[in-house]
């Protein structure tokens, strides 16, 4: 006999109830999720939970607990330092429901599409950054520009504290446009990666990684085209109140490697400012590989640029050629160092407006190689500096358009070599020769045509501002003087070396040297001192000039320049003297004592004029000032055994 036993009835009835109460629950989760999202109700939510941000969605719907269906997000965000927008053209994204009642948003998985991120900073002061503020993106809801407004508010105490903490896990987004300040990105981007953030107390991200292709622009001019590679970036968590400044960047690891061509650099003209160098022309590839571990560079960093034809221009001279750049990181770690190397076969010098008959100089052999500090933390610090090049310069004349001296060069060419070099804690040394063949140009309105070379060796010390050349020598076998069809030589030509020659600050604020010249005879410089024919002729006949040999003294400073022949001999004349010419006057001023056999003459200039003072004893020297001298109103000299001849300036 077989016992057949029923299902309780409240079995059954369990079990119809709970899923009657799943299907009300899956029910009552769709009205009031899909309400919440028709209404925009979520939008005041997170719009009134934490101070300066804003969230805006065009519509949405949800089918399954957690699950929802966006589209047309907008999320804006603003501090004390920055503002930025996100925007989503549409997105599926899974919300951890049971979180929201501990004031946790939490999107477990984020599909997105068609995103749009923009950042911009807040400043203290448009001033001299006008064209870049006109380039930073637009935020809806924020005045432009974006100041700063009053101090940073105080940090949240914990009492005060209830702010949402947010957190996105799994994000794929495909990515259209990131507009970070005057840069906007446009293409194909895709970003992966996650991040939790509690505002005020906590903050980090996932290893999160960026992959793009497209164009990069400031404004209407392309950056960057032919955009492509990926970024990997992690931020390790930190709390904000600890970690504040440059300190961020200890938190900071990535990994990049871009690739781009730059169709010029018109955009440099960004961070120009009026009258400065302006850079253009420069087509050329960019390959970046760089490399950061907790803020720490990895010797893996380097970056790449190279252009045929790149043009550097300073009021209307350019330098015109191919050049290439390179930087890599020499030591790595956190005290790293970066090495910065420039360099260039050959750049052809041009000047707007220079005669096509002109042959244009050339600066050859050029390099640059400079080294700083590359620590993140801390202030950049150059560390080292080499430098060489050579300027070949066919045609003197060209030098008259650049030096706005037109008439001053004439004919003659020159090759001048320079380098320089300099280590952290070193003095920094040069070394400048300049080789001059038949070099013609205007002084005092005579024409002088030298050839020969200038060697300097030169010292510096950055830190007390004081340098000094250990070596100046010019030495000119051949110096002529053109005067009309005449031309007068210096027979074996000129011999000048400086015995000191000391300077402070860069350019030189004060300098201070003593030469020794020596020749085989001055008459034909006599026509700078002496313009008259008949004057010249006389006193020629009186002083008998011959081999020489002169000291020289020179002192700049701020405010004056003045010069002193302590000693100076040619064939029977002796010359001693002293001329100064101050800032604030216009004429120079001083004395000279010229001493032969058959003469002694006096010199007295001041205010313009030049007083001749002839017959006067040895005494009369000793009696003029050597130092202090004061450039003002000519002095009234009497006196009875001299016959005093005044020269204007014409007449000299």
């Amino acid at each position: 006999m077989t016992t057949h036993y029923n299902q309780p009835a409240w079995g059954r009835r369990f079990v119809l109830g709970a899923c009657l109460g799943l299907f009300g629950l899956q029910l009552g989760y769709l009205l009031v999720a899909n309400t919440i999202l028709w209404t925009r109700s979520i939008d005041r939510w997170v719009t009134g939970s934490t101070k300066g941000l804003s969230l805006k969605v065009q519509s949405g719907w949800t089918l399954w607990p957690g699950r929802v269906h966006v589209q047309g997000v907008e999320l804006h965000f603003e501090d004390h330092n920055v503002q930025l927008s996100v925007a989503l053209d549409s997105a599926v994204v899974s919300l951890a429901l049971w979180q929201l009642p501990t004031k946790t948003f939490h999107l477990t998985s984020v599909r997105a599409q068609g995103v749009r991120f923009l950042l911009r900073h807040r400043v203290n002061d448009t001033e001299g950054i006008e064209r870049r503020l006109a380039l930073y993106p637009e935020i809806p809801g924020y005045p432009d520009p974006p100041l700063f407004e009053g101090p940073a508010r105080p940090p949240l105490t914990d009492a005060e504290y209830n702010l949402w903490t947010i957190q996105l896990d799994d994000v794929d987004a495909a990515v259209k446009e990131l507009w970070v300040l005057e840069y906007r990105f446009t293409g194909q981007g895709r970003a992966k990666g996650g991040f939790r953030l509690q505002p005020g107390r906590d903050a980090r991200t996932d290893l999160c990684s960026l992959t793009l292709d497209g164009a990069l622009h400031a404004g209407t001019q392309t950056v960057a085209s032919n955009l492509s590679g990926r970024i990997k970036a992690q931020l390790d968590r930190h709390d904000p109140r600890r970690v504040t400044g440059a300190q961020i960047f200890k938190k900071i690891s990535f990994d990049i490697d871009l690739r781009a061509e730059l169709p010029d650099l018109d955009f440099t003209s960004l961070y120009t400012s009026t009258g400065g160098p302006e850079f253009r022309r420069g087509a050329g590839v960019v390959l970046l590989r760089a490399a950061l571990s907790h803020g720490a560079w990895k010797s893996t960093t380097a970056l790449h640029y190279g252009t045929e034809s790149i043009a550097v221009s300073q009021a209307k001279t350019s330098a015109v050629g191919a050049l290439s750049l390179d930087a890599k990181i020499v030591k790595p770690g956190i005290d790293s160092v970066v090495q910065l190397s420039i360099a260039s076969q050959t750049l052809a010098m041009l000047f707007e407006g220079a005669a096509n008959d002109i042959e244009a100089p050339q600066a050859r052999d050029i390099r640059v190689v400079l080294a700083a500090s590359a620590d993140l933390a801390q202030p950049i610090r150059m560390t080292a500096l080499h430098l060489r090049l050579k300027l070949d310069i066919p045609q003197l004349r060209w030098l008259n358009g650049p030096l706005d001296k037109q008439g001053l060069l004439g004919s003659g060419s020159a090759l001048a070599k320079a380098t320089l070099h300099w280590s952290e804690g070193k003095l920094a040394q040069g070394y400048v020769a300049i080789d001059a063949k038949d070099a013609r140009f205007q002084l005092a309105a005579r024409a002088v045509q030298v050839s020969g070379k200038l060697d300097a060796r030169l010292r510096y010390d950055p830190h007390t501002g004081r340098g000094d050349a250990w070596r100046f020598a010019i030495e000119l076998p051949e110096v002529a003087v053109v005067v009309g069809h005449a031309r007068r030589t210096l027979p074996g030509g000129a011999h000048l070396q400086s015995e000191r020659l000391a300077w402070r600050g860069l350019p030189p604020r004060t300098l201070g040297t003593r030469f020794d010249l020596n020749t085989d005879s001055i008459k034909a410089l006599v026509p700078f001192v002496i313009s008259s024919d008949l004057l010249r002729d006389l006193a020629l006949a009186i002083f008998h000039v011959g081999k020489t040999h002169a000291i020289i003294e020179v002192d700049k400073t701020a405010a004056a320049l003045e010069l002193r022949l302590p000693h100076a001999q040619s064939g029977t004349v002796h010359v001693t003297g002293i001329l100064k010419k101050n800032d604030n006057e216009k004429d120079a001023c001083g004395w000279f004592f010229i001493k032969s056999a058959s003469l002694n003459l006096g010199l007295v200039m001041q205010a313009g004029s030049t007083k001749v003072v002839p017959f006067v004893s040895n005494s009369w020297a000793r009696a003029r000032p050597t130092t202090s001298l004061a450039c003002g109103p000519p002095a009234q000299e009497a006196s009875a055994q001299s016959v005093p001849l005044l020269l204007t300036r014409a007449e000299r």
